[in-house]
């Protein structure tokens, strides 16, 4: 039996904080109970699926140390809270399980039962634990590749935890970079950066509205009065690909990052008319 079970003990309070969180909380990761609640069902969790035969076989050769950590770190994060998932998507990290192993949707759907009876017997309601499954899901067509056509790229490269760590780390290397630095002489960069967060979620197909200046309007200045040349363009682009590639976004999703970001380099320039549809509607919408 997993420690969260031990609900009748004196000491479950401590073992379970699932069951003490507060009706109030609106995130799904604040009503489970934060990240001591997770960690507890992620390790009752498993504790279930190293039992089941038909499932130990996808886990030999892992350290579960690690891949309790990672799983973790996952759910904290596609429950609403403040952790930014640094692994692999859903399609690749479940990939050669799928090809070598011959992982099936009746394998998801023991590791979603299992998933429910640790939520249970960590005295999780009923709802809450339906609440939680319907969000697991929704990552089953994306796991065997059902549904990587219909998402987004914003959706792809994390949402908006994920885009809003992606600009920190590109201003940071940009703010690094001597021969950029003085295009942002003046500049509040904190509220820059929440400009560029809101542009990429927007052009990345994101749920945002973009209320800033067209891309040729809002470069003018740089080129004109500070010499903003082609050669700064690729260098803030190779700042970006660098800055997803260390936060663990995957290569291919990468390269499809920077060919929409290339397709700005000729509106900032003023050598292309603004396009008809936008890059967001481009893109696919919402």
């Amino acid at each position: 039996m997993g420690a969260c079970q031990a609900k009748q003990s004196s000491d479950s309070a401590a073992t379970c904080p699932v069951a003490h969180a507060s009706s109030n909380d609106t995130s799904l990761f604040k009503k489970l109970g934060g990240h001591a609640a997770v960690n507890a069902v992620v390790d009752d969790f498993y504790n279930r699926i190293m039992k089941d035969p038909s499932l130990i076989p996808f886990f030999a050769g892992v350290d579960m140390a690690s891949q309790r950590k990672k799983q973790a770190s996952f759910m904290m994060y596609v429950f609403g809270g403040p952790d930014a998932y640094k692994g692999k998507d859903l399609y690749t990290a479940h990939k050669e399980l799928i090809e070598k192993k011959g992982m099936k949707e009746v394998h998801f759907d023991a590791v979603a039962g299992h998933l429910k009876d640790a939520l249970l017997g960590c005295g999780v309601s009923k709802d809450l634990t339906n609440e939680v499954l319907s969000v697991v899901a929704t990552t089953k067509p994306i796991i065997f590749g059902k549904d990587a056509q219909k998402q987004t790229l914003f959706q792809r490269v994390g949402g908006h935890a994920a885009v809003k760590a992606t600009v920190d780390n590109f201003y940071d290397r940009i703010m690094a970079d001597s021969s950029l630095k003085p295009f942002f002489e003046g500049i509040d960069m904190s509220t820059q950066r929440k400009k560029q967060a809101s542009f990429m979620m927007y052009v990345f197909g994101g749920p945002e509205q973009y209320k800033g200046k067209d891309m040729y309007t809002a470069h003018k200045d740089l080129i004109e009065k500070k010499g903003m040349t082609e050669v700064h363009f690729d260098k803030v682009a190779g700042h970006l690909q660098d800055a997803l590639l260390s936060l663990g976004v995957q290569k291919d999703l990468v390269a499809e990052v920077i060919a929409v970001v290339a397709t700005t380099k000729p509106l900032i320039f003023g050598k292309e008319a603004a396009p008809k549809e936008t890059l967001f509607q481009r893109l696919g919408g919402h």
